[in-house]
């Protein structure tokens, strides 16, 4: 009996056939009508349906309204169907005297699409500009993460005593974690949350931050005041800013070969890379084998555990930063009756996981 090993990612590429679909969209964060103010940072939410259409290449052109390309993003679609991505763009300050009214992006790639389009204007005396937004630069599981972000008004004059909100919502845009009230102080504003947890977020996919700011009654402790002392009364202000979750490392799963025979020693190696992470990585690793009960076939759902790591407690390791290593444990192939009399098409992987240093 032999037991054939494929890397599981080789074996669904084999089954992947591309054809053209219409599973994309692209949407503002704005509703449809409102018009966005010079200054502000427009978020454009993308989501694809189709399963061609994960993990593909994809490009962001943002064009004003003669057509003209003043923006350009790129990226790779998530790999998990009806899972939303984001790209933004930062309206300069004379985007209508240099671009006029009209701005639009467009998705384009294999198999993918999307499009919207929006006014732009000069800020009204009843808006508020949230602008030169920051979040932490490597947002990781277990680490807090932040956001900062300017508030002005129509005039660019900062606002102070503003009441603002902010939400970090997960890829359906439903809130996770939403702040206290947060008070402009010189025109600035920001939130913290205490950690990212597993619990709600996984590494690799985007989620975004929603801020909401407001200005309210006169003579009440919810007006505004600009740098000036001048009140600001009944405005408001909305921006969407997403982000990801950064990887801590990469983990491949490799073998020594990729045809065994019962009773023979079988290497399973991790190829772990510490790729986002400025320090040392302490982690445990974990190894396992799983071999199709059926005819060879890589959607099977009923597999069998045929060899795993024998220790009481996962093997310790670490990694230094910008390091590559490979972990490797020798298991001996089983001579199973559940194998015997046909070749079965099996699984190794390496589970691997971040520990507290």
């Amino acid at each position: 009996m032999k037991i054939k090993y494929f890397i599981i990612g080789l074996v669904l590429g084999i089954f992947m056939v591309g054809f053209v679909s219409a599973g994309c969209t692209l949407t503002f964060d704005k509703p449809s009508g409102t018009n966005y103010s010079q200054l502000e940072t427009v978020t454009a939410t993308m989501s694809c349906s189709e399963v061609n259409e994960k993990n593909n290449a994809y490009t962001i052109n943002w064009t004003n309204g003669s057509g003209d390309n003043i923006h350009y993003d790129a990226g790779i679609t998530p790999n998990a169907v009806d899972e939303n991505f984001f790209e933004t763009f930062t309206i300069p300050a004379d985007y209508v005297s240099v671009n006029g009214t009209n701005l639009s992006a467009s998705m384009n790639g294999s198999n993918l699409e999307g499009f919207d389009i929006t006014n732009i204007s000069a800020a009204g005396t009843n808006d508020l500009i949230i602008q030169e937004i920051t979040t932490t630069t490597q947002i990781l599981i277990g680490k807090a993460a932040g956001i900062h972000f300017e508030l002005v008004d129509e005039n660019t004059k900062k606002i102070n005593n503003a009441k603002c909100i902010v939400e970090i919502r997960d890829s359906n845009l439903k809130p996770i974690i939403i702040s206290d009230p947060i008070i402009t102080i010189a025109g600035e504003g920001g939130f913290s949350t205490s950690q990212i947890t597993s619990t709600f977020f996984n590494e690799g996919q985007d989620y975004s931050f929603k801020i909401h700011c407001s200005c309210g009654i006169a003579n009440t402790s919810l007006t505004c005041f600009d740098e000036d002392g001048i009140e600001v009364v009944n405005s408001d202000g909305i921006a969407t800013f997403p982000f990801s979750i950064n990887t801590w490392f990469e983990t491949n799963t490799l073998t020594d070969k990729s045809l065994y025979e019962m009773k023979e020693e079988i290497f399973i190696c991790g190829n772990v890379t510490n790729v986002n992470f400025s320090s040392r990585i302490p982690l445990h690793i974990y190894s396992q084998i799983r071999c199709s009960k059926g005819v060879d076939n890589s959607n099977d759902l009923d597999r069998i555990l045929i060899a795993f790591s024998s220790h009481t407690e996962p093997q310790m390791r670490g990694i230094s930063t910008n390091t590559t290593q490979m972990h490797c444990e020798k298991f001996i192939i089983p001579e199973l009756k559940y194998l015997m009399g046909r070749n079965s098409e099996c699984y190794a992987s390496t589970n691997t996981w971040v520990l507290d240093s």
